[in-house]
């Protein structure tokens, strides 16, 4: 038996359902509304890169690569041990040949909580040279190589024996705010840094001296870094001229007062690049053997040179022959 339906009844059932629905979309509204507004990983997070170069390589033309492997890197504060982020957790290995004369490589890229990170922990997984000849040393860090410790300019390092990592304290904490983009340079001075064991060469041609190549019986790693807010630095470039033409493997120095605060060496075009200078004033010298400056057009680099915040300074060279 069928029943017959209410349809007054039906349209009141009907127009409850509507408001019911309207109800809960409402209610779904807001609460995902709300949430993206209480979230903190939506508004409590700044990004940062870190790069990487190196302005001081050896001048020696005999090297293939000089490598470095970085398992991770991690910002906390040295103070709290749970507020370190990972910013790097994807071993990679640096051939720092190729990261002189102003060229950077990026370690990482990444929005980490806001906050204030006055320590940069580094794992180094190994380090290595390749010469031309093709002999290379290599040494994994945390089984078979002691680690020494250069110095850092802008703060200071510790070496952690438990877990082979290089802690860096930082004189000026990096600090985070929402939304900021931070970018900051590590240099890694690797004239400094790699120290060689038993050098010797071997001069190859006839009739005279026409090259040489390079030999060593291993080296030590000394870790010696710079630090910088590549927001509040400048970069100075130019080209070291002659009358035999541009020189390549010029040694250009970079000084405060009687301090070297870098130096690096002239490309096979003659020219060079710092990158990652704070403001500031400086000096500058540039020494090759067998050349010294010419007596004239050397007027814009013979005094202080002063560096401001993105300041981009052109700085050349003009140099004689002596011999």
């Amino acid at each position: 038996m069928i029943k017959s339906i209410n349809i007054k009844n039906f349209k009141k059932m009907k127009k409850l359902i509507y408001v019911l629905l309207a109800f809960v979309l409402f209610l779904s509204f807001s609460c995902s509304n709300s949430s993206s507004i209480t979230n903190p990983t939506a508004i409590s997070k700044g990004n940062i890169t870190l790069k990487l170069t190196d302005a001081t390589p050896m001048h020696f033309d005999q090297f293939v690569a000089i490598n470095i492997t970085i398992d991770s890197i991690e910002l906390g504060n040295n103070a709290d041990p749970s507020s370190f982020v990972t910013i790097l957790d994807q071993p990679t290995t640096y051939n720092m040949l190729d990261l002189v004369n102003g060229n950077t490589d990026v370690l990482a890229n990444i929005d980490i909580p806001e906050g204030q990170y006055n320590t940069l922990r580094i794992y180094i997984a190994s380090t290595e040279i390749v010469l031309k000849d093709g002999t290379n040393f290599k040494h994994e860090i945390d089984q078979s190589f002691s680690i020494g410790l250069g110095n850092f300019m802008g703060g200071n390092m510790n070496f952690n024996n438990n877990n082979g990592s290089i802690d860096v304290i930082l004189d000026h904490p990096i600090d985070i705010k929402p939304g900021d983009l931070n970018e900051y340079l590590m240099d890694l001075d690797v004239n400094h840094s790699f120290t060689l064991d038993g050098v010797s060469f071997d001069n190859v041609g006839m009739g005279g001296l026409v090259g040489f190549f390079m030999h060593i019986t291993g080296f030590s790693f000394n870790p010696t870094f710079r630090f910088v807010d590549l927001s509040q630095t400048g970069t100075i470039s130019g080209t070291v001229h002659s009358d035999q033409g541009d020189l390549a493997n010029v040694t250009i120095i970079l000084k405060q007062g009687n301090h070297v605060y870098t130096a690096t060496h002239t490309n096979a075009d003659g020219h060079y690049q710092f990158i990652g200078i704070p403001n500031g004033t400086y000096e500058m010298e540039a020494e090759i053997e067998g050349y010294t400056l010419s007596a004239t057009g050397n007027d814009a680099n013979m005094g202080d040179i002063v560096m401001a915040d993105k300041a981009n300074l052109t700085v050349d060279f003009n140099m004689t022959k002596t011999n």
